[in-house]
Formats: structure tokens, sequence, C-alpha cells
């Protein structure tokens, strides 16, 4: 406290504070708030604008540990979107239109006001129904074509260079089926990746690995992504493949033996000891060591995920398993194990969608999962050498949201395809929620625009994005939701 000229006590105000001072206020200060504080003064303004206070945002709402948030990239995909970059090379404009841009996304789907938060419209070249794959992020999307090819689209770019660009040349003459599958490497500076593709022609079955990075220009921006191959695989035995994932240095190829046996076996291969040891880098790689998964699963396979710690997640229509790969045996020819491989957790719940797996820290996984009519949250703890689960009812879906239509779940939001076009989000909580107990579940409808949009009937064409959730459509139309995944 000063006197002023008439020796009379005066308080200090923030604005008399040292400006290193005033940062280290607005750091801890909510992002709405630092908005309204930098409208009261110019000097304010340009505090308010300080590269810290933005990565303190960022990291405010990431909950990882100090070693985790020094990577500055690994963001809880609950909250924070995923950054292409450490955080070190974004300036603060570029983190704040980040930031500031993922909660405009927030906020507008929580606004029952029956609009996307942000539409992008692309005109494919090939008008025919293709695989895709959104890398988390939500900027670059990902297209197979017949021919073994890949190419990519990126969802950022002005309209009018919003088209497709060659990733992977072509593979095959067309007519092959193709498949994929990424795992985000976080320990490069910049986005980098490794594309499983498994390309299926009637003489062939082949799987190959490229390694894509992320192309910045002389600004550290990225502008756009390279592929390289890495290595190419025989399948064995030489069957359709039934789906395909890779995480870590590991893939897994699953399929059915013969059209009429039901049950679906699972290799899972070394690919980068396989490589190590033959040598081959971009050629044919045909004998390599396999571990193999026959445990009669005669149900529906939802989805196959890499945990961390060398652990395999096969979520299948009755039952969630878990299997540390290393206890599998090797065998060096495909061979179905004369007895059943025990799984590390086997989890007896129904399930007919179920979302990616969510990292959390002190080695916590959770998925959310549609249980016939009640959206389910599974918590999974491998803090002990066995994993235990927890299954939690985060509420009932509607049953006018689930007649013919297959949700996209993710953590604390539902995505349902409406038949007359546009989609309807159900929101839930997890426990540990603030009104976990009190809370209500809500449908918010948002609308498309219908020039092109066909609804379910022809599954042909362009795809709907909402968040990083795709949906076919009839015409040879793209359109994207780009918001960070939920």
């Amino acid at each position: 406290m000063n006197n002023d000229h008439n020796g009379n006590p005066t308080r200090l105000g923030l604005g008399h504070l040292p400006s290193e001072l005033i940062v280290e206020i607005f750091k801890e200060v909510a992002w709405k708030d630092v908005l309204s504080i930098r409208k009261t003064c110019r000097r304010f303004c340009e505090l308010s604008k300080t590269l810290s206070i933005w990565k303190n945002q960022f990291l405010e709402h990431d909950g990882y540990t100090p070693q985790e948030q020094a990577r500055n990239r690994l963001i809880t995909p609950t909250l924070s979107p995923r950054l292409e970059r450490l955080m070190e090379s974004y300036t603060s404009p570029e983190l704040e239109h980040l930031f500031l841009r993922w909660q405009g996304a927030e906020i507008g789907w929580s606004r029952d006001d029956k609009f996307p938060v942000r539409q992008r419209s692309v005109t494919l070249r090939i008008p025919q129904s293709r695989p895709f794959l959104l890398i988390e992020g939500g900027r670059w999307v990902l297209f197979a074509t017949t021919a073994g090819s890949v190419e990519y689209v990126d969802l950022d770019a002005q309209s009018e260079d919003m088209v497709e660009r060659l990733l992977v040349p072509k593979q095959t003459t067309s007519g092959a089926s193709t498949k994929m599958a990424v795992d985000i490497d976080d320990k490069e500076p910049v986005l980098t990746f490794n594309l499983a593709l498994s390309i299926s022609t009637r003489n062939e079955e082949l799987l190959q690995i490229w390694k894509v990075v992320l192309e910045v220009d002389e600004k550290g921006r990225g502008v756009g992504l390279s592929a390289r191959h890495v290595a190419s695989y025989s399948q064995i035995p030489n069957r359709p493949l039934e789906g395909i994932a890779i995480g870590g240095p590991y893939f897994v190829y699953y399929f059915w033996l013969e059209n009429h046996d039901p049950e679906t076996h699972f290799v899972v291969v070394n690919w980068q000891e396989a490589l190590a040891s033959q040598g081959h880098e971009n050629g044919l790689i045909s004998n390599y060591s396999m571990r193999i998964i026959s445990n009669h699963l005669v149900e529906k396979i939802n989805a196959v995920y890499f945990l961390e710690g060398n652990k395999l997640f096969i979520s299948t229509s009755n039952r969630q398993l878990i299997y540390n790969i290393e206890s599998i045996p090797i065998s060096l020819t495909f061979q179905i194990p004369p007895g059943s491989i025990p799984p590390l957790l086997e989890v007896l719940e129904k399930c007919s969608v179920i979302s990616n797996p969510f990292i959390f820290p002190y080695s916590v996984v959770r998925f959310s999962l549609l249980s016939e009519e009640l959206i389910k949250g599974m918590n999974i703890n491998f803090n002990s050498p066995v994993p235990s689960a927890q299954i939690y009812t985060l509420k009932s879906a509607p049953i006018t949201l689930l007649r013919g239509l297959v949700p996209v779940l993710g953590y604390k939001r539902g995505v349902f395809m409406r038949r007359h076009g546009g989609v309807a989000i159900l929101s839930y909580p997890w426990p540990g929620h603030e009104d976990f107990e009190n809370f209500r579940a809500s449908v918010i409808l948002k609308d498309f625009s219908r020039e092109n949009w066909a609804g379910r009937r022809a599954l042909r064409g362009g795809c709907v994005c909402i968040e990083s959730l795709w949906y076919p459509v009839r015409k040879a139309r793209l359109r994207a939701e780009a918001e960070p995944q939920h």
C-alpha cells in the first residue's frame, strides 16, 4: 500500500504489478476470463497473448504426469486436441487459435441449435465406396483405393486446396480390397505414424508397413504428409482378412480359415523384429515368427487394439478380452494351437459397439461401449500383475436412436446417424463427473446441408465426419466436422 501526495494510503491495482507477475496470474485464470481481461486495457491485451499463458491452458486440460507433459504432445484424448508438433514450436497466436477453436467446438456440440460447429465439403475424384481413416487430431483423413494406393485430404486447407493428394502409390491393378490401420509415434518431434495396409487380390494377400511423417515448411508449419515404404509381409495363411491393427512393434491380422467356419483366428507378428532379423527393408518378408490365438471366438469381432505393456485387447459381441502378447507361444508356421490361450483378463459383457481406448495416467484405460440399450463405461486398471475391470452404466440410449442405426462412441458422447439427414448426439457422464448422480442424458440434433444427402440406403461414395467419426453417404462428397475427438 502506497500514499498519495496528501499522505493518504492508496491501494495498488493489478495494473501496478510487474508484467512478469501479471502473466503468472493470467496463467491461473480460466480462458474465458483471459479473453475478458484483454478487453480492459492495451497492456493487458498484449500480456494476455503471452505464449506461456496458452501453453498452460493446454496443460491444465491434460491430466498427465510432469514427465509426459514435458513432451507436450500427449494430451488427454477426452480433452485437448492432439498437437502435430512439440508445443515449443508453436507461436502464441497459433496455440491460442487451436485452443479457442477446440473450445468453440466443445461449446457448439453442447448447444441445441441444430447447426454443425464447422463443416467442410470435398468432392472425391473416385465416386465409389472407399475405406477411410481420420488421423487423431482431426486434420488429415486417409482414403484407400481398389488399386492399393492411399490418398489424403487436409481438412484445414482452403476450400480450393482441399483436394486428394497421393500418399502411397498404386500397389496392384484395380479390384483389390484394402484395409488400413495406424499407430502414432509420440516419440517423434512432429506427427509421425506407422501405416499398416492389407491389400487383398484374387491371387494373394499382402501386408505392408509405411512410415508417414508430417512435412513442414521453413516456418515449421505442417503443410502435407509423406510416406516411406518400410517392408512388405506375405500373409500366412493366404486368406481374406477380417481386420488388421498395429501398435508399437506388433501388428495383428485376423480371419476365418473357411467361409463356413465362423471361428476367428488372430496372428500377432513382431514386424520390427522380423525386419531386423531378415534385413529386407523395402522388400518382401515371407518367413517370420508369429503368435496365434484361436480360442474358438465365434462371436462378432467389434475391434482390436494394442495397449501399453505388450497387451492385446479384443472386443467381441459377448466378451472383452486382454492378452499378454509375450505369454503367447511363438510359432514359425501357422498352426492352430491344440489348446486355448488363457487371456490375462476376460470380461463377460455384451457389446455391439465400442470406442477407441482412452489412456489415462496411473495405468488406467477406459472404453465406452453400447451393451444392448445401455451406454456403459469399462475402466481397466493395470496397476497390478493381473488387471481388473469395472463396468459402469453411464446412461440408457433412447430406443429411437437405435432402430437400424449404428452409433459411434466417444468418451463422453455418442453420435447416431439420422435417417433423414444429420446426426443425434447423446451425452453421458463418467463416475467422478461433478453431477454424475443427477446428470440427465441430453440428445442434441445437428443438421447438415442436404443438397447431396441420401441417407443410408446406398452406401457409396463420400463420408460425413462428426468430430472424428465418419459415415458413408450416396454421393461422392466428403462432409467433415473438424472437431477434436471426444
